[in-house]
């Protein structure tokens, strides 16, 4: 596959690891609506607004956009952030070939916020101990990115 594409086993092994991409689910919002599961990490945007929420894309992170098949909504999006000079790529198959290859989801109502494009609140203790610390990393790195 070319570089514009990453397939679902190459993204299921980068899923966890200090490498993995940022996942943007782009399926237009009546497909997204209708589906109950995503994948997981994914956030939900607006692929006709790329332009405005690429700028809250942090420096250097690779991002991985979803739509139902991999075709053109991904596509376009994945075009308009590499135009901005970000590191982006489609899953070849879309969601539906992700759910084809059983590889997991994750239900959208388990996501804090539903699954929604902006994040939640997360608090913790003045002085906080070592433990607790490490709390903002572990919700940051696998809760919620966008923490």
């Amino acid at each position: 596959m070319s570089d514009f594409f990453i397939s679902a086993d190459e993204l299921y092994q980068a899923l966890g690891t200090p490498d993995a991409p940022l996942l943007i689910d782009c399926r237009r919002r009546p497909r997204f609506d209708e589906d109950r599961v995503t994948l997981p990490t994914a956030r939900w945007r607006d692929h006709t607004r790329t332009d405005q929420w690429a700028g809250g894309i942090p420096h250097g992170t690779e991002v991985v956009l979803v739509c139902v098949h991999g075709h053109n909504v991904s596509q376009l999006a994945t075009a308009t952030l590499r135009e901005r000079g970000i590191a982006a790529r489609t899953l070849a198959g879309g969601i539906e070939g992700w759910k084809g290859r059983g590889l997991p989801t994750i239900v959208k109502s388990a996501l804090p916020g539903g699954g929604e494009g902006g994040p939640s609140r997360w608090a913790t203790r003045i002085r906080p101990k070592i433990d607790r610390i490490a709390c903002p990393w572990l919700v940051r790195r696998f809760i919620e990115p966008d923490a």
